[in-house]
């Protein structure tokens, strides 16, 4: 009896430290009307595996260079990410990504 209680908590353990789907949709943190640029960003922690509706980004990016007079939006070719907190080991434990678009005519 008492193997099979340790069993039940070493896979409720590492069910809770499994990695867990995280639906994302970025959201607009900066941009220049001038340069023609959007920045979306987002955040994931370190057991979160992002799932980024990319096409909702795309989306917000197209409006916002309609409303700047543009005509559409292009993403660059890679986002950046950012470790913005480490844990004790040097694990990256809460990643940024800012994902550009330039506004074209």
């Amino acid at each position: 009896m008492e193997c099979n209680m340790n069993y039940r908590f070493l896979s409720l353990g590492l069910f809770l430290l499994s990695s867990c789907s995280v639906d994302i949709t970025p959201k607009a943190v900066g941009g220049s009307k001038s340069d023609g640029t959007v920045t979306l960003g987002y955040e994931y922690g370190q057991f979160d595996r992002p799932n980024v509706d990319m096409a909702a980004a795309q989306a917000s990016a197209e409006r916002r260079c309609i409303a700047w007079g543009y005509k559409h939006a292009e993403p660059f070719d890679a986002a950046d990410n950012v470790c913005e907190q480490r844990n004790l080991y040097g694990t990256c434990t809460h990643t940024r990504v800012n994902i550009r678009y330039q506004c074209v005519n």
